[in-house]
């Protein structure tokens, strides 16, 4: 219990850029957004990725604290796309060198892999729902869970991320219906800096 305390408030500090000093070496988050959108501009091209609808504006009265000069409040939708896994019965869970993720994490082996080693992954629907995995081989995800792939891998850390989005709670972004549902749709209008 103290732990968990501990790391949410050294998380705390951490996204409120007041864990180290800033330093001008350290760069400039417009930077990085500018390069992400170019990658996702590309992506778009490529038809890779569909073009997606805008983001609304951030509002002055969404922003919780404030934030070091360098760094920008964004949007999840401005920095990852977030689409399915695939269905596959519990018959077929049961063999191959793939770990299976769905919702709570690996549920059994497939002979197929969906996506690589460091993607991450977050339950989708059920009591599980926002929870996060750091796919630690490449592995089979099912479509009880959400597969996060994030625009520019190279200057994303992460490990950062798969605590930033535990703290951020995306389960209370759920729907509630009979079991809660978390959607693409819902996690992209959630800010961070």
């Amino acid at each position: 219990m103290i732990a968990d305390k501990l790391k949410k408030s050294v998380l705390q500090v951490a996204i409120q850029g007041k864990l180290t000093e800033q330093l001008p070496t350290d760069g400039d988050a417009r930077d990085l957004l500018q390069k992400i959108r170019t990658e996702k501009n590309k992506l778009v091209a490529e038809g890779k990725i569909k073009p997606d609808k805008p983001l609304p504006p951030i509002q002055p009265e969404e922003i919780p604290f404030d934030i070091p000069d360098s760094w920008q409040w964004v949007r999840l939708g401005d920095i990852f796309i977030v689409h399915s896994g695939q269905n596959l019965t519990k018959q077929q869970m049961t063999s191959g060198k793939y770990p299976v993720y769905g919702g709570n994490g690996i549920t059994g082996f497939y002979h197929q892999k969906l996506v690589n080693k460091g993607s991450l992954v977050i339950g989708r629907v059920g009591f599980y729902c926002g929870s996060v995995h750091k796919v630690i081989q490449d592995s089979w995800v099912t479509d009880n869970a959400l597969i996060i792939n994030f625009f520019d891998k190279e200057n994303i850390c992460i490990d950062f991320f798969v605590h930033l989005l535990n703290y951020v709670n995306l389960k209370s972004l759920s729907v509630a219906t009979a079991q809660p549902v978390v959607s693409g749709k819902r996690i992209y209008q959630k800010i961070i800096p």
